[in-house]
């Protein structure tokens, strides 16, 4: 009776589904055929027109992995040419992890790792800078060199997404859905990422229209209709988005004569767009379905104000406040009335009146600030618009920001920076400091925009926007030399950005990061971790310099002080997913290796001490299949049979492809003479193994042997 010991890293071969016949198939078989006679890169243009037909299927898919890990082989072992390897295996990995589902990722979780194993080879052999900026910077290189390596571009916007600043992971997720919806034609895989976009752009006008626009073409219309309307929000130019709108309150008025909500929708939205007897047509149709609803009747008010029809909009209002004595938007929109007929007492009162009943009401607190932002302080103004609360509110900031913003814009600099100020007593963020930096520029006052900057970025280490700002503000002489080291830092002339940071005194946070940085990019990673760890003095409790520490130790295989490091920027902010998701990796790789040493330990008849290090893996990660597995192997060995089934149970169980475990836990019934088990666990091997090997032949004959004992 033979045993064998798998390997922890195993190459998966990947077996192509059954597809219908027609043209996806005419394009497959000839991509397979090109494939056959190694003709990699016309075997890749013809799987990605076959999935271009149809996205959903999963042979193109597959065909494209293998057919760009053939060509990287190609490119390594051939030609020497590891930058061009990169890009194929760059390609595999957006199959792999970016645009397949959480299933198939699942399913080819170990070929992922050896893939990414081999991509980083090809970084040492080409000094490739992993950091969020050079990344996004090199997936726009790769996107733009004509060769359509398309899928390597948006791995590497991928990889910058997961450790970048808020504004590359927006613009990383947008290109990568741009490049899933252009490219193949997969448009709920490319909403997916225009809504990972989303989470840390939640204003932005195009992505919630971009977002929309797949949603719809995915017949997910509710959604769809929900994020036009944010576009609307904030959109400068929202013909595209009405005309959207327009489209899906019709059909489903089409679907559903008799919807209110689709009828008043459909009103509201050909109004927007200047229809007015269209509208005015379906805000009849609504009153007349429903005269005594309040969002009708006040909807049909803010019609006529629109149109400047004072009267009826007053009628409609009083009307609807009838109805709802208590609703804070219909006050607003009365206060937008006598704002218009420059009653300002009338509009005070009802927007005071619509913050009593809602102290959220964005319109009631801009009409606040018209009314009143040449008559009082910022401060002032400030405590009005949180009407009645002690503190300011957060929607009053939002609000008093964005007034702020709408006076920058109109160059209107110096007034902008009281607001910003005043903000920034009570909520704090990159985007305030550069905006009161750029208004500080504005008014030429250089030393003041550079002090702000310099405070961001003692604040903010990690924001590429800020570092930014300040290279382009900055023109105070004390800070020439952050200038000018940068520019060094920039051209990849480390030793000379070093120098000038060494120079820079006193030592600071910003000055230290600058310095670990630069060794790091010297490859110097003790002195960097030195730096860095001074920064961290500085600042103390800051997760994202814990976590760069965390990353140098990781470099070096350090993983007992990656873990603490990670854990500790966890511990700072337990929002830090970049740590989180290091932190589950630095574990998978130290049980990796430990698992490895067990390996080691068990082929030299060490058992004692394999079975220590697998406790510790197992204390660590209670369902390792491989740890479960090895020590089954251990306990099978020592004759501890019973133990030995259990932990084989375990490890098919936490990974169902160690088929073999059943295998061996058959071979133990067979040699305790239990046969009916025997049996059974013969046959859940010869199920699930598809390999026709010789162990499968051991199990059938096995089968054939113990047939007597088919029902005990």
């Amino acid at each position: 009776m033979k045993k064998f010991i798998i390997t922890l890293l195993s190459i998966l071969i990947f077996t192509p589904n059954v597809f219908a016949e027609g043209t996806f198939a005419e394009h497959y078989n000839l991509a397979e055929q090109y494939r056959k006679q190694c003709r990699y890169t016309n075997a890749i243009g013809e799987y990605q027109k076959a999935m271009r037909i149809n996205n959903l299927d999963n042979s193109a898919r597959i065909g494209l992995i293998n057919s760009h890990l053939d060509r990287a082989t190609y490119y390594i072992n051939t030609l020497k040419d590891y930058e061009k390897a990169a890009n194929d295996y760059r390609a595999a990995l957006f199959y792999l992890e970016v645009y397949a589902t959480s299933q198939t990722m699942q399913i080819s979780s170990q070929v992922t790792a050896d893939v990414k194993t081999n991509l980083e080879k090809c970084f040492e052999e080409t000094k490739f800078d992993k950091s969020a900026y050079s990344r996004y910077k090199k997936a726009d290189e790769i996107r733009n060199n004509g060769l359509n390596d398309y899928a390597a571009a948006a791995y590497e916007f991928y990889r910058a997404s997961l450790i970048g600043d808020t504004n590359i992971i927006k613009n990383a997720n947008r290109n990568i859905a741009d490049i899933i919806k252009s490219r193949t034609g997969n448009f709920r895989r490319a909403g997916d990422f225009y809504s990972y976009a989303l989470k840390v752009a939640q204003d932005d006008s195009g992505l919630h229209n971009s977002y929309a626009q797949m949603l719809m073409k995915t017949n997910q219309e509710d959604l769809a209709i929900n994020e036009f309307n944010k576009a609307l929000e904030t959109s400068i130019n929202p013909k595209y988005i009405l005309i959207n709108l327009e489209k899906l309150y019709s059909k489903k008025m089409q679907d559903n004569p008799n919807s209110l909500n689709a009828i008043l929708n459909l009103a509201n939205v050909l109004h927007k767009q200047g229809k007015e007897k269209e509208a005015l047509t379906y805000y009849k149709k609504a009153e007349s379905m429903s005269p005594n609803n309040e969002i009708v009747i006040r909807s049909f008010g803010n019609y006529y104000l629109d149109i400047d029809n004072t009267n009826r909009a007053i009628e409609y209002f009083n009307k609807a406040l009838k109805i709802n004595p208590n609703s804070a938007d219909t006050y607003s929109l009365l206060g937008n009335l006598y704002l218009k007929s420059k009653n300002k007492i009338k509009a005070t009162e009802a927007y005071q009146q619509a913050l009593k009943l809602d102290g959220n009401n964005i319109n009631a607190q801009r009409g606040l600030i018209t009314l009143n932002a040449d008559l009082v302080t910022p401060a002032e103004l400030l405590k009005l618009i949180s009407y009645g609360n002690q503190t300011p509110t957060q929607s009053a900031l939002t609000t008093l920001y964005n007034y702020a913003k709408e006076l920058h814009a109109t160059d209107n600099a110096a007034k902008a920076l009281t607001y910003y100020d005043e903000v920034l007593k009570y909520d704090s963020n990159p985007e305030i400091y550069i905006n009161i930096a750029l208004a500080h520029a504005q008014n030429k006052n250089d030393a003041e925009a550079v002090n702000t900057l310099i405070a961001a970025r003692q604040k903010f280490p990690g924001n590429q926007q800020v570092q930014q700002r300040l290279k382009e503000i900055s023109k105070d002489v004390n800070n020439q030399k952050y200038i000018q080291a940068s520019n060094y830092f920039n051209n990849n002339e480390y030793q000379q950005a070093l120098d000038i940071y060494l120079e820079i005194k006193p030592e600071s946070a910003e000055t230290t990061l600058a310095i670990a940085a630069c060794y790091k990019s010297l490859n110097n990673i003790n002195q960097a971790l030195e730096y860095y760890k001074k920064a961290l003095e500085y600042t103390p409790k800051n997760s994202d310099i814990a976590y760069y520490i965390g990353v140098l130790y990781t470099e070096l295989e350090n993983w007992t002080s990656a873990k603490i490091y990670l854990q500790d920027a966890i511990k700072y902010n337990s929002k830090n997913e970049k740590a989180k998701e290091l932190l589950a990796s630095v574990i998978e790789q130290n049980n990796i290796t430990l698992i490895n040493k067990v390996i080691e330990k068990y082929n030299n008849n060490q058992h004692e001490e394999a079975l220590k290090i697998i406790s510790q893996v197992l204390t660590e990660d209670p369902n390792n299949a491989y740890a479960h597995y090895y020590r089954g192997l251990i306990y099978d060995t020592q004759k501890n049979y019973d133990l030995a089934i259990e932990e084989y149970k375990k490890s098919f169980v936490n990974n169902p492809t160690l088929v073999v475990a059943n295998y061996l836990i058959a071979i133990i019934y067979d040699t305790k003479n239990e046969y009916p088990q025997a049996l059974t666990y013969y046959k859940k091997f010869v199920k699930e193994n598809k390999t026709d090997d010789e162990y499968k032949a051991y199990a059938l004959s096995r089968i054939i042997d113990l047939k007597a004992y088919e029902n005990q």
